[in-house]
């Protein structure tokens, strides 16, 4: 029956990269905290932190806890930290255990035990002492196993940790399932569930369920086992950790066996076989094969069986387990028995008496024995790693010091080449935006020239052709002089936009506050275009709210200017016999101020949706085939411009086909 004898989970990916952080972490403050106790207190509780961490990840994953757990015992001791290299060495005894390498893991573990000698610890001394046991366990040693595990279970309760308290409770019910006393297991076992299901310890619950259904398996209550096995089976599985699902496997399968019911077993001991193997757990997948095989043999499986015993035989060899060499020459023996082969059977025989004799018979002169030359060579050990962490420690601190050295001179040199650079653009920069700022300087003088020498002989030209037009010219003179009238029109409003444009941009127009009618510049905004209204047979319908304050404080001009634009650029769009509307309504109205909302539709050709949002844009024209008839593309970008010096926005709706209307909302005071 599979054990359980340490309780852990499973977090592998989000883990082990914490893990690398919390090394690199550790390993700065390390290096860069001065040997002083407040400050490594930091440090300290970093490395407390990774280790917690490792136990965790130590059943998936151990020959990484291994390598981590080295690199923080090096660290430790760089910081004279005794708990910290006593952690790490506890690690490593904990997974050589789990690999079936017990002599190993006791001597990690007295080593861990030599670092905390002279400390009140009662904690770590329990964990120490109790992994002791474990390997004792393993190894048949129940005498030195019984007394680890009682002076680990009266650390544990010096320490006040009822968890750890359960966890030794149980190792020493598996002590007694081991020396045949089954009721006496079965007592502590019992004694552990109903503490942990008090305290609600769930792992050690799961732990002390495990265990006991393992001895009532062997006292024949095999449906109260499964019920327990089943129990633990779910929470392993919830939990991920393959390790115990690899028990709780082959528990089931050897409950199964006991029943005869052997496709179910068989099942159980394949799937607990294989995660064995991918976890390269010895110790335990010797149980497994060993169980297995015993069961092929009682189907009368003999080749299969001999195959999985030869197997079990040779990693028991390995890991040194006497106990589990007997067995498998015993199952061996019963094999060549059924095999008719009887003088394999009886040397086989022989040779398993032999083995239990002399563990029953000398395990204990064995054990003091082992016991002496582990802690001998132990000791020895301690005192070469000793010598080989003060020689490296000294390196590692000169190595640091160099590399330190090496990193704040290319560091300055970053940062001096950073800055060098960083004045060249800034002088780059400085002297773009000087030659930037002299361009518009240049352009906008070039502008406001050309269109004041310009404006003014096209002005005289316009004059000159209305007194023409008053002499009576004759039919074709008249078409051609009202031509040329309508063209220097045209271009006198092209020079004015341009003009407009630069003031703006130079931000040259101010928005004068005086006293004004908005009716009067609706009125004067028809008058103004009546000529090429009545020209293209346009229907222009005006509407003005009366109920609009009579006088509103603002700047005419500029509301002419909008409006203005606005019209004119409905008459460009507006078809021969369209139609223009000019509305204005009051939205809103306090006791000082007005809100009005303006707006020209008129039913032209329309903006396609794509073309909406350029529209106001400089030099855009919704249709290149209009381009004749639209002029520069200014005038609405004057609009929106002219408008948020007012603190207001143009609005547009359009539909292709059916014309276009643009509003404004706009809040002025009331004039007294």
């Amino acid at each position: 029956m599979q054990p359980l004898l340490k309780c852990k989970t499973n977090k592998q990916p989000i883990l082990f990269f914490f893990l690398g952080v919390c090394l690199v972490v550790i390993g700065f403050e390390a290096c860069n905290t001065p040997k002083l106790e407040k400050k490594n207190h930091k440090v300290f509780a970093q490395i407390d932190t990774t280790y917690t961490l490792l136990e965790q990840a130590s059943f998936n994953a151990p020959d990484s806890v291994v390598t981590v757990a080295r690199q923080l015992i090096a660290q430790s001791d760089q910081l004279d930290y005794a708990e910290g290299k006593a952690r790490g060495y506890l690690q490593i005894a904990s997974i050589k255990s789990l690999q079936g390498q017990y002599d190993s893991s006791l001597l990690f573990a007295r080593k861990a035990q030599e670092f905390i000698a002279e400390n009140t610890l009662p904690r770590l001394n329990a964990e120490i002492a109790n992994e002791i046991g474990v390997s004792h366990d393993y190894k048949g040693n129940y005498k030195a196993a019984l007394e680890n595990y009682k002076a680990a279970l009266q650390y544990f309760e010096d320490a006040k940790d009822t968890s750890g308290y359960v966890r030794v409770k149980n190792n020493i019910g598996l002590i007694y399932q081991n020396m045949g006393e089954k009721q006496t297991a079965k007592r502590y076992f019992e004694e552990a569930y109903q503490l942990s299901k008090k305290k609600n310890f769930q792992a050690e619950e799961i732990m002390a369920l495990s265990n006991l259904g393992a001895v009532e398996n062997e006292l024949g209550l095999h449906n109260t086992a499964l019920i327990h096995f089943r129990q633990v089976l779910y929470y392993d599985s919830l939990s991920g950790n393959e390790t115990y699902i690899s028990y709780s496997y082959n528990n089931l399968a050897e409950v199964f066996m006991n029943m005869k019911a052997y496709d179910s077993a068989a099942y159980y001991f394949q799937q607990s076989i294989v995660l064995k193997r991918k976890l390269d757990a010895k110790g335990v997948l010797v149980n497994s094969l060993k169980n297995y095989g015993k069961m092929l043999l009682e189907q009368g499986l003999y080749s299969e069986a001999d195959s999985l015993i030869n197997e079990a035989f040779a990693i028991a060899q390995v890991i040194g387990v006497k106990e589990y060499e007997q067995e498998c020459y015993q199952i061996k023996a019963d094999l060549a028995t059924k095999l008719g082969n009887y003088k394999s059977a009886f040397e086989f025989t022989n040779i398993a008496h032999a083995i239990k004799d002399s563990l029953e018979g000398a395990k204990y002169k064995t054990e003091l024995i082992t016991s002496e030359k582990d802690y001998e060579l132990a000791l020895k050990n301690i005192s070469i790693e000793k010598e080989k962490r003060a020689k490296e420690k000294v390196q590692s601190q000169r190595w640091i010091l160099l590399l330190a050295s090496a990193f704040l001179i290319c560091f300055a040199s970053l940062l001096t080449y950073l800055y060098r650079k960083q004045i060249k653009l800034n002088k780059l920069l400085q002297l773009q935006k000087q030659q930037i700022e002299e361009g518009l300087q240049l352009r906008n003088k070039f502008l406001s020239f050309l269109t004041h020498e310009i404006r003014n002989p096209l002005s005289g030209i316009i004059g000159m052709n209305k007194m023409l037009l008053d002499e009576n010219p004759s039919a074709v003179q008249k078409e051609f002089l009202q031509y040329q009238l309508n063209s220097s029109k045209h271009l006198l409003d092209l020079l004015n936009d341009v003009l407009d444009y630069q003031k703006i941009g130079t931000g040259k127009v101010e928005i004068k506050q005086i006293r004004f009618s908005m009716k009067d510049i609706v009125t004067q905004v028809q008058e103004l275009y009546q000529a090429p209204i009545k020209e293209k047979n346009i229907q222009y319908h005006s509407q003005y709210d009366s109920i609009i304050p009579e006088f509103l404080i603002g700047d005419p001009v500029r509301l002419s200017q909008i409006f203005g634009n606005l019209v004119n650029n409905a008459i460009k769009f507006t078809p021969v016999g369209g139609s223009i509307f000019v509305t204005v309504t009051l939205m809103d109205r306090s006791a000082t101020e007005a809100t009005l909302l303006a707006s020209v539709r008129d039913t032209g050709m329309g903006i396609a949706p794509s073309e909406q949002t350029k529209i106001f844009e400089l030099f855009v024209q919704s249709s290149k085939n209009q381009a004749q008839q639209l002029g520069t593309g200014l005038g609405l970008s004057i609009v929106k411009d002219l408008l948020a010096l007012m603190h207001s926005y143009i609005e547009l709706q359009s539909e292709v086909g059916r014309g276009s209307t643009f509003s404004f909302k706009i809040t002025l005071p009331i004039a007294s």
